[in-house]
């Protein structure tokens, strides 16, 4: 991707009418398959209510679990599973798009 194309895929974010989704994963080691705990990336904890509060406008969906091994491997098949979880959203007609910063 060049640099005009990240620029103009910034530009295009959904309008307040489409809602945005917010997904948080958590890294290499951190795996735990509960949805609501007190780590940053699971639901009910500090930094998701934070995060909740000041995207008032999105949505902070469950969060995307993975093993967590630190291996290629394990990292490959949860960038599928995720793209997969992604691909979901696109064919309800909602916009996939990284956030821009």
């Amino acid at each position: 991707m060049t640099v005009g194309a990240s620029v103009q895929a910034c530009s295009t974010m959904p309008s307040p009418a489409s809602p945005e989704h917010v997904i948080l994963v958590h890294g290499t080691g951190a795996g735990d398959p509960a949805d609501r705990g007190d780590k940053w990336w699971q639901l009910g904890s500090t930094f998701a209510q934070r995060l909740a509060e000041a995207l008032s406008a999105a949505t902070v969906e469950k969060p995307f679990h993975w093993s967590g091994a630190n291996s290629e491997q394990a990292r490959r098949a949860a960038a599928n599973a995720l793209l997969s979880r992604l691909a979901e959203y696109e064919h309800a007609g909602e916009s996939v798009q990284p956030y821009p910063k």
